[in-house]
């Protein structure tokens, strides 16, 4: 589950990911964040900004907000990812520059010993702007 929640402090935003529960336990959970956040910088993978808990019970996550972003899912439901190209030359040619940069993401993770084990549609986020 995620949500968007206000900082007060800093006045901005960020992403509260919180685990489900099904396919983790709390310590490989935090394990893996923590991974996650030892990659070295890529311009085009959003950082965990800090780590927290609940009770000592549920692992709680904070993570950079892209307010100017959706998802690749959201966009392909609303047809935005479609709006206006007229040809489907066009289409295609963002969806294959779209395709090389999360295969770019990916290979910048490996190199760096991170597997992302949830990778679908959702997870991808793209530019308002186009």
């Amino acid at each position: 589950m995620t949500l968007r929640v206000e900082l007060k402090k800093t006045m901005s935003t960020a992403i509260l990911k919180v685990p489900s529960g099904v396919y983790f336990t709390k310590e490989d959970y935090m394990n893996s964040m923590q991974q996650w956040a030892a990659i070295p910088y890529h311009r085009r993978i959003i950082r965990p900004l800090c780590f927290a808990s609940l009770n000592d019970q549920l692992p709680l996550v904070f993570i950079e907000d892209s307010p100017f972003s959706y998802s690749l899912e959201d966009s392909v439901k609303d047809k935005s990812f479609y709006k206006g190209f007229r040809y489907r030359f066009e289409t295609s040619h963002k969806l294959l520059s779209c395709l090389i940069s999360v295969i770019e993401c990916l290979a910048h993770a490996h190199r760096n010993g991170v597997m992302h084990l949830n990778m679908h549609a959702g997870n991808v986020l793209l530019p308002k702007c186009g």
